[in-house]
């Protein structure tokens, strides 16, 4: 999607295209011999913005910043324009045994994988024409493009017949009625076609499910070279990883799934060298995932030179508009420019982000003569004369609240997706709800009462940015410890009431303008084009952007929040008021809404709805709270 940027305000209608997945993951039926590859997926850590698309003319070109990546040598090479992932998901099948994980797992790559600039895509529970179709789609709309890289991930049954490996879509029959089965199950020959055919630069394939068939060059263990980013990295190659060998059983709860998530969230960085290749994500999921379960993931190319030289690579999301790959300009005291390595402008703009002594500390250990060194050191002694802070007065961890009044408004979207639909009247009742999102300071406040460990920051540091990796069952505990210190009765939002609060009273939606400068004064997003230039990659403050007509900062950016419904596929047979939509759903996923620092506009609308398991976490998902009125 492409913004003009002009200073008038023109409403575009937009139709958002991401699927939901509702259950996840695979299993393989034990009345089967199966033999297992299962797959999944890489990723990588470090630096630099992620894919980059920039509105141009009033023709509409689009101008795409390309990704480099860096060499140990410190040489920058080209690597991709365009980021592109397609999440398949098959668990509610007709015959085969139903798979329910896979929802939720696919839930946890997506969000890692936008994380990591990937713009994802979502087929759900395909029957065999649409899986096919879905895949041709992508690839039409991608797979051409020489400086794409793309992502295939199937999450589903899968199944062999001798040597031949065959993913199956949810009206698969059974493999007795050998015509039907053939004719509908996706055979491996034809993903080796569509890979052969493709000219993006990159392609990785991820199958979690069960088949047989040699689809690539099997690799025990790649040289040291390869875990590295080098010349050969930028040629193109078509990798696999699956998450068992043949003859190995895949759980239907996966253990590959969340090792992969981590993987590509950092752990998979072998050599501490800030990016994750294909082969580096191989050799750590080949080695972890053995150690819980019976299966060892294998990794390889596929069997054509030309399409075997290069190698996959992941850029880590908290690197994310940190540094440049190639180098980093900036300015000191004197106006001058300097630069420096990616790794060292990363780690100080991670230093003065936290602004505490430690991290300062810990940038001149690494760098005791780097560019940085002589302000680093300045900083700390500032610190240090800096006077002790007073204890704060007991219940000033209390949220901020804001009464909303009551009123009615039309809640959904009519050019959404489907959850968004169909737009209902909602009458509301008078309520309180927090002007801020829920601060570090004020969760810190709970876990320290409570002597627990504190929530973990990502390294951007805590203080009055709004707390993340908490879950929704986190969140409950917390509530319960609020409401028992202050006597009051706090609570998630529902959903009404956090999109009511919203809008404000308005049908107005930022995320639709033509003008994007415009969402960037209300909100911190992800911002491909460059025009808000707000100088937070990640979280910022709460209150540092301007409110909404209510007075309510950060609905739009920031982060994602919790509300208190259960997950509804959509809104059909949803209450006209009081709202609290407990019944009828799946309540061990709720709803999140609004967007996070990392949601490009699109994803900002007020009407998206997103779900999580109650038990997840992130760093793009808070809270804020409310209070009935009666």
């Amino acid at each position: 999607m492409s913004f003009n940027t002009q200073f008038s305000l023109i409403i575009v209608p937009m139709r958002l295209m991401r699927t939901q997945f509702e259950s996840r993951r695979k299993g393989c039926p034990r009345f089967i011999v199966w033999r297992c590859l299962l797959a999944l997926v890489l990723a990588l850590m470090v630096l630099s913005q992620p894919y980059a698309v920039e509105s141009d003319d009033s023709r509409g070109l689009v101008k795409r910043k390309v990704l480099n990546a860096q060499t140990s040598e410190g040489k920058s090479i080209e690597l991709y324009s365009g980021s592109h992932a397609l999440l398949i998901g098959a668990s509610r099948y007709s015959i085969w045994s139903e798979l329910p994980s896979i929802g939720s797992e696919l839930d946890d790559v997506a969000e890692a994988l936008e994380a990591t600039g990937f713009e994802v895509h979502h087929l759900e529970d395909p029957d065999s024409s649409a899986l096919k179709r879905g895949i041709e789609d992508f690839i039409n709309s991608y797979g051409y493009d020489p400086e794409n890289r793309l992502l295939f991930y199937f999450s589903g049954h899968g199944f062999s017949v001798g040597e031949k490996g065959f993913l199956l879509p949810v009206d698969i029959p059974l493999p007795d009625n050998k015509q039907e089965f053939r004719r509908k199950a996706l055979p491996m020959t034809q993903v080796l076609a569509w890979a052969k055919d493709m000219e993006a630069k990159h392609v990785l394939f991820v199958f979690d499910s069960c088949f047989s068939g040699s689809v690539f060059k099997s690799k025990n263990m790649p040289s040291a070279e390869e875990r590295y980013i080098r010349d050969a990295t930028s040629r193109p190659v078509r990798q696999f990883i699956t998450a068992g060998s043949a003859n190995e059983e895949v759980p239907a709860k996966s253990t590959f799934t969340p090792a992969f998530v981590s993987a590509i969230r950092g752990e998979g960085d072998l050599n501490n060298d800030g990016y994750i290749t294909g082969s580096e994500l191989g050799v750590h999921l080949a080695q972890l995932v053995p150690r819980f379960v019976d299966q060892t993931p294998q990794y390889g190319k596929i069997r054509e030179y030309d399409l075997s030289r290069g190698d996959f690579v992941f850029f880590s999301p908290t690197s994310k508009k940190s540094s440049e790959l190639e180098e980093t300009a900036l300015k000191d005291s004197g106006d001058s420019v300097q630069t420096t390595t990616n790794l060292e402008a990363m780690m100080w703009r991670s230093a003065e982000q936290g602004n505490s002594e430690i991290e300062y500390l810990a940038y001149l250990d690494s760098y005791p003569k780097g560019i940085f060194a002589p302000l680093a050191k300045a900083r700390v002694q500032k610190l240090k004369s800096l006077p002790v802070p007073k204890p704060v007065r007991e219940f000033a961890f209390e949220p901020e609240m804001v009464k909303l009044p009551a009123g009615s408004f039309a809640m959904g979207s009519d050019t959404g997706r489907s959850s968004e639909q169909p737009v209902h009247v909602v009458k509301m009742n008078a309520f309180e709800i927090s002007k801020y999102e829920i601060t570090f300071d004020q969760f810190d406040a709970y876990t320290t009462s409570i002597a627990s460990e504190r929530v973990d920051d990502s390294g951007w540091g805590r203080g009055k940015k709004p707390v993340i990796n908490v879950s929704w069952d986190m969140i409950q505990s917390y509530v319960n410890w609020l409401n028992a210190k202050t006597g009051k009765d706090y609570r998630l939002p529902n959903e009404a009431e956090w999109e009511y609060a919203a809008r404000a009273g308005s049908t107005l939606d930022l995320s639709i303008v033509d003008d994007l400068s415009v969402l960037c004064e209300f909100g911190n997003i992800a911002d491909d084009a460059e025009i808000c230039v707000d100088g937070y990659p990640f979280l910022a403050e709460v209150g540092t952007f301007n409110a909404n007509e209510w007075g309510l900062h950060d609905m739009y950016g920031n982060v994602r929040e919790w509300t208190d419904d259960c997950w509804h596929d959509s809104y059909v047979g949803a209450p006209s008021s009081g709202y609290s939509w407990q019944t009828g759903g799946d309540c061990e996923k709720r709803v999140v809404r609004g967007g996070a620092w990392y949601s490009k506009a699109p994803m900002q609308s007020i009407s998206v709805r997103n779900k999580m398991r109650t038990r997840s976490k992130g760093n793009g998902t808070g809270f804020r709270l409310v209070r009935s009125l009666n």
